[in-house]
């Protein structure tokens, strides 16, 4: 177009392109390794979402995207909670530095639980970082069977503290909307039924199929 004013066509704020952009991009970041077992979950990963390498190859989509999770958790957390402000809790270095822009972004505290992994363990030094009915929301990069998210979810009750809930750049979204609704977790992007398919990213376990598809 002749006109300087129509030069931009790709509106950021349109949810559709944004989603569109998002998979297009995190596509070239899903790699198909040989069939293996997750570490934490009792299923089959049949792809690998490599998160570390697209926050680095894809920086300014990362960026943006942390933004619009910003502006999820401050319409759903901190519209109401004015005095209880929650601590951030990363387990990470990618939930880390997710973490540390949703800091800057909304002035929260952060609690990095770096001991925190695939197996369920305590640390004694637990104890004394989570502050008794202080609220806390989890972040992480991306979350498939939510299995990591109930870890430190169970120790942050356990210690006495207040889990709101958590936040993610991506989440694996195995069940229909109907039978379960994440309330508590916030995503940008959701892997569905949907879109797994085009974006070669897939789930198995060992019993057979209930039906040929």
């Amino acid at each position: 177009m002749g006109d300087n004013n129509s030069v931009i066509d790709y509106d950021f704020y349109n949810e559709e392109l944004f989603k569109l952009d998002f998979k297009e991009k995190l596509k070239k970041h899903i790699h198909s390794p040989n069939k293996m077992a997750h570490t934490s979950s009792s299923v089959y990963l049949e792809s690998y979402v490599d998160v570390k390498e697209f926050i680095s190859l894809d920086y300014t989509l990362t960026i943006f995207s942390v933004y619009k999770l910003a502006l999820q958790l401050k319409e759903k957390w901190l519209s109401t909670s004015k005095n209880d402000i929650p601590i951030l809790v990363c387990q990470n270095s990618n939930s880390a530095f997710i973490a540390s822009l949703l800091s800057g972004l909304l002035s929260l505290d952060i609690l990095i639980l770096d001991k925190i992994g695939p197996i369920n363990k305590l640390y004694k030094r637990l104890g004394s970082t989570i502050i008794e009915n202080k609220n806390y929301i989890v972040v992480s990069d991306f979350v498939c069977l939510g299995t990591e998210v109930k870890i430190v979810k169970n120790l942050i009750e356990f210690s006495g503290g207040k889990y709101l809930g958590n936040v993610s750049l991506i989440r694996v979204e195995t069940l229909e909307a109907g039978d379960k609704i994440y309330k508590d977790a916030l995503s940008v992007f959701e892997i569905t039924r949907a879109n797994n398919k085009d974006l070669n990213y897939f789930i198995s376990t060992n019993l057979e199929n209930l039906k040929n598809e």
